[in-house]
């Protein structure tokens, strides 16, 4: 586990500046792209979340404790969240374009798939070479409709892929019944 200066990232998340001595529990944890808090003081834990990218926080008071299972539960949906952003991550990499020998990485932003789902329906329409923008905003040209369509399935598997691995891992999680079996499990994609 990684420590960091909490106050520096958020001065606005007055909870951590009340009472911190009186916590019972305390994780930090982070990713690539978020830091998430959970905080238990007398069985009353409140899980905040910092997008480090969008620098959004969603806090979730989690309410009282009665049982170990709850916390279990409670740590579950931390670590489901926390493989959700770390996929969603993977997938905003985008796709190596021609997968054996690239040369131009293509966005998979929401937007961009909906725009290569729109080019592969119209692709028989299109004048080839078809210019597009790639991630780092330079040109790529496809050469003809049977290139451009084979990039929109290729990007499809590649969304698929990086979708099933999250998959597999909150699989996983939710087959957990202790915290050190969560902890056990480590996103490393």
């Amino acid at each position: 586990m990684k420590y960091i200066n909490i106050f520096s990232i958020r001065p606005d998340l007055t909870v951590f500046r009340t009472t911190f001595d009186n916590y019972v529990q305390n994780t930090l944890s982070e990713t690539d792209t978020a830091y998430t808090f959970t905080i238990v003081s007398n069985d009353i834990q409140q899980v905040v979340t910092y997008d480090k990218v969008d620098g959004v926080v969603t806090e979730e008071d989690v309410g009282v404790i009665s049982e170990y299972s709850e916390i279990v539960g409670i740590n579950k949906r931390v670590k489901l969240a926390q493989i959700d952003m770390r996929t969603k991550r993977l997938i905003y990499q985008g796709a190596p374009w021609p997968p054996k020998a690239p040369v131009a990485i293509m966005s998979l932003s929401d937007e961009a798939q909906r725009n290569w789902i729109a080019l592969m329906v119209v692709s028989s329409g299109l004048s080839y070479p078809y210019a597009v923008t790639t991630i780092d905003d330079n040109q790529y040209n496809f050469g003809d409709v049977t290139e451009l369509q084979q990039f929109c399935l290729y990007c499809l598997s590649v969304v698929s892929g990086r979708i099933a691995t999250g998959r597999t891992l909150k699989l996983q999680v939710n087959a957990c019944t202790t915290i050190q079996q969560l902890d056990a499990i480590v996103d490393n994609r």
